[in-house]
């Protein structure tokens, strides 16, 4: 009985031994990860530090991004889409402009049968104050009034005659106009007209003026420059160089269709963040899916060519 009762004893203090055992193994590995995880921790603490330096560094160069900035989006990584944001601010900048707004539906004789819509807005100078750049503004919307009315008579005398045949899809003709500069220096406007007149898309169509506020110019390419010569070559080098270096070539027309374009580059132009903008008509260097399409040239590499008026459009602290 004692045997057994000593032999019971025995049984139990080895089972408390083993759990003991256990229990000290277990507790001893979890003490060893976290020993070894503390000193994995305090190495990536300079690697930190270091990252809150760079993050410290980086508003200097967003605010020179910022004066720089290409306010265009990328097409295909290459040249940059010609769309004009918006911006209500610049109605209201060196010069006050205002809408005004002429739209009209026109009907197949007496019927209700829609022929054509029309949608002309154009811009007004409203500051009497500036005299110059308000009649300057008024001949060239003059103009381009002309120009628009003239294609919507082509279109509606088009729709006219096809209609005698049956009902057609109502053409449009919308005009609009976007001020993407307005300071003392130059006021820029982009005249823009989409038209659909059947066939298989619509159409857009965008023309650039702009002036010299307060004398009230149109600017030219000799209004900038001291060379005038130079200058034309120095952009159209600049923009063959773009598509070369930006592997442009594979978007575009062939060469003989995209360099004839360059060598006529002043149709459209403007000056905005230290560059010169020039702007492309569908057509004028790529197929119809790419659009209106704009390249940069900095002029801070040309500032010697450009006259003190020039170099003061230059200016991208302005």
């Amino acid at each position: 009985m004692r045997k057994s009762k000593s032999f019971m004893l025995m049984l139990i203090l080895m089972s408390i031994l083993l759990i003991g055992c256990r229990s000290n193994y277990h507790t001893g590995a979890n003490t060893v990860d976290t020993k070894e995880q503390t000193p994995d921790t305090t190495e990536e603490t300079p690697e930190t530090t270091e990252e809150t330096s760079d993050t410290t560094e980086k508003p200097s160069n967003t605010t020179e991004q910022t004066k720089r900035e290409i306010p265009y989006t990328r097409f295909e990584n290459c040249l940059y889409v010609w769309e004009d944001k918006a911006n209500p601010a610049l109605l209201r900048g060196y010069v006050t402009l205002s809408e005004n707004i002429e739209n009209k539906t026109y009907y197949y004789g007496e019927t209700d049968s829609k022929l054509l819509e029309k949608k002309a807005n154009y811009p007004d100078v409203v500051d009497e104050s500036h005299s110059k750049i308000k009649k300057a503004v008024e001949e060239e919307t003059k103009r381009l009034r002309e120009m628009f009315e003239a294609r919507v008579k082509e279109a509606l005398d088009s729709a006219n005659s096809i209609a005698q045949g049956g009902s057609i899809a109502p053409y449009e003709f919308d005009n609009t106009w976007q001020v993407i500069r307005n300071d003392e220096k130059m006021l820029t406007i982009v005249s823009s007209i989409y038209s659909y007149a059947g066939g298989a898309h619509p159409n857009l169509y965008k023309e650039v003026t702009s002036y010299d506020p307060i004398k009230g110019n149109k600017l030219t390419i000799e209004s900038i420059t001291t060379n005038e010569k130079e200058f034309r070559q120095f952009v159209e080098d600049a923009l063959n160089a773009y598509v070369v270096d930006n592997n442009c070539s594979d978007y575009l027309f062939g060469e003989n269709g995209y360099k004839e374009a360059f060598k006529n580059w002043d149709k459209n132009w403007w000056i905005i963040n230290g560059y010169l903008f020039v702007g492309f008509n569908t057509y004028d260097i790529a197929p119809y899916v790419a659009g209106p399409l704009v390249i940069p040239v900095d002029l801070t590499k040309a500032m010697d060519l450009l006259n003190d008026y020039g170099k003061s459009l230059v200016n991208v602290a302005d």
